[in-house]
């Protein structure tokens, strides 16, 4: 994240899978993670919130399984591969539109 924000402008966010809603979870993020939204405070399943899930998985998605595979393997490096050559415009821009939504949603 410093090398997207190296001023330290983010807010970590997450999904409501069960372990990232456990009380461990949440108290580690609450002391490590700067304007740490809590679960409670979260939406769950909301595009809009969840860019990342939504709009980057998406897109990785489509590219790494534009071809079947052979092996859980072959899958694991394509998906890396497509990781490591993401475009970080569109990460940012996914992000961009999440702090505007953000804004609109929250009260």
């Amino acid at each position: 994240m410093d090398s997207l924000y190296p001023n330290g402008q983010w807010t970590f966010q997450q999904d409501s899978a069960t372990a990232h809603k456990t009380k461990t979870t949440q108290a580690w993020l609450r002391l490590n993670c700067p304007d740490f939204i809590s679960s409670e405070e979260w939406p769950p399943s909301s595009p809009d919130l969840n860019p990342l899930d939504f709009c980057i998985r998406g897109t990785l998605e489509s590219v790494v399984n534009a071809k079947p595979h052979r092996s859980i393997e072959s899958l694991k490096r394509k998906f890396i591969q497509e990781r490591d050559r993401l475009d970080m415009d569109l990460v940012r821009a996914a992000l961009q539109c999440r702090i505007f939504k953000t804004f609109e949603v929250l009260p």
